[in-house]
C-alpha cells in the first residue's frame, strides 16, 4: 500500500467517526425520555451521558398505566354497585339531606301542632278552672296519653281545643266531611264551655275525643244512645285510669272525688247517656273494648251478651 492509499484510509476512517460520534449524540434525548433520565441509562451509555439533562415531565408510559389503572377500578365499581364509588357517596349525602330536610318541614311541624303548647310537666290541679286553650290543650293531652293505654290512640292527628265563653254545652266536636269522591272526615276542632274544673273539663274532653275517635276512624251513623254511651265508657275508662294509675297522668284528684265522679256516670239518668254507657258495659262483659268497637263499627249495633259473662 503506497503512502497515498494509507492516508486516503486514514481520513476516511476519521469521518466514519464522525458522523457516528453525531449520530450517537442524536439518539441520546430519546434514550433519556425512554428511560427517565441520565440515572437509569443502560451501563454501557452512562459514562458517554453523565452530563445530559435529566428529563421533568411524567413518563407517558406511567400516564398510560395510570389511567388504566384508574378505569379498571371504576369499572369494578360500577359492576358491584352500580355506579362508582363517589357517586354513590354522592347519591347517599343527597339522600340524608333531602331526610333532614322532610323531618324539619313536614314531620316536626306537623308533631308539634298535635301536642299542647303549654308546658306538658306541670301538675293540673283538679278545681283549677279552665279558661284558656293553652290549658285546655294540656288537658286534652293528658286525656290522649290516657286512652292511648287503651287502645284509643289517633297518632299524630292534630285536635285543636278552643274553650269558648257561654257555648250553651259542655263540650262539642266540630266534625267534616270532604266532598270529593273519595270523601275523607276530618274534625275541625273540640270545643269546651269555659269555667269547667279541670277534673270535670277531662271528663268533658274524654267524652268528645271519643267522638272525635269514632269518626275518624269510620264508624257508620250511630243511634245516638249508642254513641254517647261509648262516648260515657271512654270518660269511665279516663277516671279509672286517674284512680288505680295515677302515675301515669297528670291530673291531681283526691280519691274520693274520683269515685264520687265515677258513681255519678254509673247511675246518670239522662236519657240517652246514662242508659247507654250501661247498655256497653253490660255487653263489654267478657270482651276486650276493641272485641266491642269491632262488632259496632262492622254491624252498626252492640254484640250479644257473652254466655256466662258476671253483670
Amino acid at each position: 500500500m503506497t503512502p497515498w492509499h494509507r492516508s486516503r484510509l486514514f481520513c476516511n476512517m476519521r469521518a466514519f467517526a464522525i458522523l457516528e460520534s453525531a449520530a450517537e449524540l442524536q439518539r441520546l434525548p430519546r434514550t433519556l425520555g425512554r428511560y427517565g433520565g441520565a440515572g437509569r441509562l443502560p451501563p454501557s451509555r452512562w459514562a458517554s451521558s453523565a452530563a445530559a439533562p435529566q428529563s421533568s415531565s411524567v413518563p407517558e408510559v406511567i400516564q398510560q398505566q395510570t389511567a388504566l389503572s384508574v378505569h379498571r377500578r371504576r369499572a369494578a365499581e360500577r359492576a358491584r354497585f352500580g355506579m362508582p364509588v363517589w357517586q354513590l357517596l354522592g347519591v347517599g349525602l343527597f339522600g340524608v339531606a333531602w331526610a333532614g330536610w322532610w323531618w324539619a318541614d313536614v314531620c316536626y311541624p306537623a308533631l308539634s301542632r298535635s301536642l299542647p303548647t303549654a308546658d306538658r310537666r306541670a301538675t293540673l290541679m283538679s278545681h283549677e278552672p279552665v279558661e284558656t286553650d293553652e290549658h285546655a290543650s294540656a288537658l286534652l293531652a293528658d286525656v290522649r296519653r290516657v286512652l292511648c293505654r287503651h287502645g284509643l290512640d289517633l297518632g299524630h292527628v292534630a285536635l285543636p281545643v278552643r274553650v269558648v265563653h257561654g257555648l250553651g254545652a259542655e263540650g262539642y266536636t266540630v266534625k267534616r266531611r270532604g266532598r270529593s269522591r273519595n270523601p275523607t272526615r276530618a274534625v275541625d276542632m273540640i270545643l269546651l264551655d269555659s269555667g269547667l274544673s279541670t277534673v270535670q273539663a277531662a271528663i268533658v274532653l274524654s267524652h268528645e275525643f271519643m267522638h272525635a275517635w269514632l269518626w275518624l276512624q269510620g264508624f257508620p251513623s250511630l243511634a245516638p244512645s249508642l254513641e254517647e254511651g261509648l262516648c260515657e265508657l271512654a270518660a269511665f275508662l279516663y277516671l279509672l285510669s286517674v284512680l288505680h294509675q295515677p302515675e301515669d297522668t297528670r291530673l291531681q284528684c283526691e280519691a274520693a272525688e274520683l269515685r264520687h265522679l265515677i258513681s255519678d256516670i254509673e247511675n246518670n239518668a239522662r236519657r240517652g247517656y246514662g242508659d247507654g254507657f250501661r247498655a256497653c258495659v253490660a255487653r263489654l262483659q267478657g270482651r276486650h273494648l276493641h272485641d266491642l268497637l269491632g262488632y259496632v263499627r262492622e254491624r252498626g249495633r252492640l254484640p250479644p251478651p257473652v254466655p256466662g259473662a258476671q253483670s
